[in-house]
């Protein structure tokens, strides 16, 4: 029967110390860093400045300079000490050494040039806060929740690579049941620890969380389904690095979605094609009820219709390797 599979999940993930370390550890310990840096106030960032750099005459709101006698390690610009460093050229041009994005790049020059940052620039701490608190909490755990309901779904794998999945076709329960099963465990596996965190750090931390605990869970119970329905695909796809895969598809379209600072282009095809990442959906539904905005239900929908076409397919290629005898 489909409840003893259930069953079965609950014990047999008792042996997975990983992933519990993972779950009820890890994931927990991510969630309160990225609670404590999105309800922190903005700080302007540092740019480094060499001492010919006169920086008195500029004037912005985002950045704050200070001078160094040589210019800063990489690691320095990697841990973001500094967000750029900057040097007068004996023509008096300016040079400037960034990780930063071209358009970044651009500004700082445009900065030192003209002694005011271009109109339309937004730093990267300005934009996360005026995404909100809720938000930045969780487009982090979006990513998060994509990972972790991967590896909350390894029985699924394992039970083909130990023939455990053709045992169970032998029984009463179908491959439909089976996956609503394994659907069912990853979802309660990957709600209530996360859930239970956001709500342990509202209260130890007093945070304003800028939405109510009970919107919260119902964002977070949206972002479930779609982890849970994605985790199940890729598992049913592949038998071997299934966390490696998802979590280079996590991280690549968590961030052309805007999860962590806004992301946009301005060719009209390529910010389509982003808008099609489920993601970018999920963070426009909580920018809203964030800040007040009407809640647009078609991006509901289409999360719910991109989550069933996941399992769908999955479903599908369930059949098909079971028709193959290749389970």
């Amino acid at each position: 029967l489909m409840i003893n599979v259930l069953k079965n999940n609950f014990e047999r993930i008792k042996s997975k110390k990983s992933v519990l370390v993972i779950a009820c550890i890890l994931m927990p310990l991510l969630i309160g860093i990225a609670i404590f840096f999105s309800v922190r106030p903005a700080t302007k960032e540092l740019i480094a400045v060499s001492p010919n750099v006169d920086c008195l005459s500029i004037s912005n709101e985002q950045y704050n300079f200070v001078n160094v006698e040589k210019s800063p390690a990489l690691s320095e610009l990697v841990q973001g000490r500094y967000v750029a460093y900057v040097e007068k050229n004996s023509d008096g041009t300016y040079s400037v050494e960034t990780l930063k994005n071209e358009q970044d790049k651009t500004a700082i020059s445009t900065l030192f040039e003209t002694g005011k940052l271009p109109t339309d620039y937004k730093s990267d701490d300005v934009k996360r806060q005026e995404r909100g608190v809720a938000t930045n909490i969780l487009g982090f755990v979006t990513m998060l929740m994509l990972m972790q309901g991967v590896a909350l779904t390894t029985l699924y794998p394992e039970d083909r690579l130990k023939k455990t999945f053709y045992r169970i076709m032998c029984s009463s329960v179908s491959g439909a049941r089976y996956l609503l099963a394994q659907f069912i465990f990853t979802f309660i596996a990957l709600f209530v620890p996360t859930f239970i965190a956001i709500c342990a750090f509202y209260v130890l931390l007093h945070i304003n969380l800028e939405i109510s605990l009970w919107i919260m869970g119902l964002l977070l119970m949206l972002l479930d389904l779609f982890a849970t329905g994605f985790s199940l695909f890729i598992c049913s796809i592949l038998d071997r690095n299934t966390n490696l895969v998802a979590t280079g598809i996590s991280v690549v379209t968590c961030i052309l979605a805007g999860c962590f600072i806004p992301f946009s282009v301005n060719n009209s095809i390529v910010s389509g094609l982003l808008n099609l990442i489920p993601q970018t959906k999920y963070m426009n539904i909580v920018h809203n009820i964030e800040f007040g905005t009407a809640i647009d239900f078609s991006n509901v929908a289409y999360i719910l219709l991109f989550t069933f076409l996941l399992l769908v397919f999955g479903f599908m290629i369930l059949q098909k390797r079971v028709q193959k005898g290749d389970h």
